[in-house]
């Protein structure tokens, strides 16, 4: 299971704790969860939380910016 890049409305659980901010998971993010763990990925990029933040290394959440991804 590898794939360039995932985009999705939201993102994992572990993305969840770090945007903080009092956010419940529901069951989809748990599903993101389990993928994040079994699938490689270079980027994966999620806008519910309406904020520009790099969450780590290959995770982002993204509202305004643009992104160039090489």
């Amino acid at each position: 299971m590898q794939v360039d890049f995932i985009v999705s409305h939201d993102g994992p659980i572990s993305d969840l704790v770090l945007l903080g901010g009092g956010i419940t998971a529901d069951p989809l993010n748990k599903y993101f969860e389990e993928l994040r763990q079994t699938v490689t990925y270079r980027g994966w990029f999620f806008g519910h939380h309406h904020e520009d933040r790099r969450i780590n290394d290959r995770e982002t959440a993204i509202y305004y910016s643009i992104l160039q991804v090489e």
